[in-house]
């Protein structure tokens, strides 16, 4: 791959990503694409110093394909974050929770750079018939389906705070019905001390 087209997916993701400095580091997101590239070439026995327009395509949707593995990973673990998220574990999970929420943030757009970068690549396979308008069409799908995404989400994350004032509560009533149980068994054990007084008495007279 050449240089060229190796930075601008870097300076693209990287601006696009916009995290703060100590979330993000910048020169080890380049040292880690160059060696990405250097370990597909190794792995594909490509001899020559830069990839062709088709190898690259090869190398974007193995890409792709990793990226959506990992994608669905940390989408599963902060589904559990958000089932564990309950009155005891609120500070705990919170920091874990918006950790995962960046890098499912980032994860989305490296896999939207990269789609985009195929269908680019395919469109120039195809020659340049239509290929403005099969990419206006393109990017406007992807649009429609990151906003039902959305969508889905936002709903997602509503029902999981309702759910979790709901575990809060329960907990309260359970550690005040905890209480008034104590509070009983208390009173059940003097009772039980005063009767064996009085039994340990009548045995001496």
């Amino acid at each position: 791959m050449s240089d060229d087209l190796l930075l601008l997916l870097y300076h693209e993701e990287a601006k696009e990503y916009n995290f703060p400095t100590n979330t993000f580091d910048e020169p080890e997101h380049y040292k880690n694409l160059q060696k990405e590239i250097e370990d597909y070439k190794r792995e594909k026995n490509f001899r020559g110093a830069q990839l062709t327009k088709g190898e690259i395509k090869e190398f974007l949707k193995a890409q792709l394909d990793t990226l959506k593995h990992n994608l669905q990973e940390d989408q599963s673990e902060l589904i559990d974050f958000d089932w564990r998220y309950n009155y005891f574990e609120r500070r705990r999970y919170s920091d874990k929770k918006k950790q995962r929420q960046q890098h499912i943030t980032w994860l989305q757009i490296q896999i939207k750079g990269r789609e985009q970068r195929i269908v680019q690549l395919e469109i120039e396979e195809r020659g340049p018939v239509s290929a403005e308008t099969e990419l206006i069409e393109k990017l406007r799908k992807e649009k429609r389906e990151l906003q039902e995404d959305l969508f889905t989400f936002q709903e997602k994350s509503r029902f999981d705070n309702h759910e979790i004032e709901r575990l809060g509560r329960k907990v309260i009533n359970l550690e005040e019905e905890n209480e008034i149980l104590r509070k009983q068994l208390e009173e059940i054990q003097i009772k039980e001390a005063t009767l064996e007084e009085k039994i340990q008495l009548k045995k001496i007279y």
